[in-house]
């Protein structure tokens, strides 16, 4: 039991840091996306 626990609590913290960080980037892309596309439509508006 305890070798499983342990096992499974490294692949827990595993999947938590890789969360942590895949959230981080999608949040990254959507803002950097969010203003390239609020430049590129502000930039058609004014032509």
């Amino acid at each position: 039991m305890m070798g499983t626990e342990f096992k499974f609590r490294k692949y827990f913290q595993i999947f938590i840091s890789y969360g942590i960080v895949y959230h981080l980037f999608l949040w990254f892309s959507w803002l950097v996306t969010g203003n390239s596309n609020k430049k590129m439509s502000v930039s058609v508006r004014i032509k």
